[in-house]
C-alpha cells in the first residue's frame, strides 16, 4: 500500500551542512544557482508546479508567473 507524506506548506525546511568530503562530491543546487531551494516548503512546491507546469499556470496564474520571472 503506498503512502506519500509532505510537510505542512507553511513548514521551515532546515539545511543541512555537508562534511567538506561529501560537499566536494556533491551535485546541483550550488550557492550561485539561479534557482535556490527556500527554506520554506509550500513555496518550492508551488515555484516547481509552476515551472512543472508553465501552460496551465500562465492560463490560471498569470500574475504568479509574472512575479517568478
Amino acid at each position: 500500500m503506498p503512502f506519500f507524506f509532505n510537510p505542512a506548506l507553511n513548514a521551515q525546511v532546515p539545511v543541512i551542512e555537508l562534511p567538506a568530503d561529501l560537499k566536494a562530491q556533491a551535485r546541483g543546487v550550488g550557492d550561485e544557482s539561479s534557482n535556490p531551494i527556500d527554506g520554506v516548503y509550500g513555496e518550492n512546491a508551488l515555484r516547481y508546479r509552476l515551472r512543472a507546469h508553465p501552460n496551465v499556470a500562465a492560463i490560471h496564474h498569470p500574475d504568479l508567473v509574472a512575479a517568478s520571472v
